[in-house]
């Protein structure tokens, strides 16, 4: 069994607050996420609940991305928090009984599969405009004079900023 899919055929038979904890380390190629390019790695807490077990955990997992300002890679290692639900009862009968929405089944074995709840937590983790370096100087480092790379489509509103802007760097 991978180090991200837990037996709980055991654990379903507990009463209500039994809890366990287990060590996660989840290979990129199981998440399918383009952005991860190591395991995922942390430790969830389960929880039973009544008709649920609750899943949560502090993970870290190693990505690389396009920088938002030279668009060389920008790697680093995020550390995010993960909890979520996972239905011990599938059946869409005993989902709406239970009044939950947002929860994961499990397997007909009673496998609890980390696998959705280790994605949603890296994508919400990755940063918006990731940066190779903090002093990363950007495309302007390439040289290229801004005014022989405007799109001809756009070389009225570049004469309009060029008017309305006179002293800033790159209009004439």
């Amino acid at each position: 069994m991978n180090d991200f899919v837990f037996n709980v055929a055991a654990f379903v038979r507990e009463p209500p607050g039994a809890s366990r904890k287990h060590d996660v380390l989840a290979p990129p190629e199981a998440l399918n996420l383009p952005e991860l390019v190591g395991p995922v790695v942390g430790q969830v807490h389960l929880v039973r609940l009544g008709e649920a077990i609750h899943a949560t955990g502090d993970f870290e997992a190693p990505v690389e991305q396009p920088c938002a300002r030279c668009l060389e890679p920008a790697r680093q290692t995020l550390r995010f928090e993960a909890d979520g639900e996972f239905l011990i009862d599938p059946s869409e009968a005993a989902t709406e009984e239970a009044g939950l929405e947002a929860v994961w089944p499990l397997d007909e074995r009673h496998n609890l599969d980390l696998t959705p709840l280790l994605a949603e937590g890296v994508i919400a983790a990755l940063p918006l405009m990731p940066v190779c370096r903090s002093a990363c100087p950007g495309l302007e480092a390439a040289k290229v004079p801004i005014e022989d790379s405007i799109d001809p489509r756009w070389s009225r509103l570049a004469e309009l900023r060029a008017t309305m802007f006179p002293d800033m760097p790159g209009t004439k």
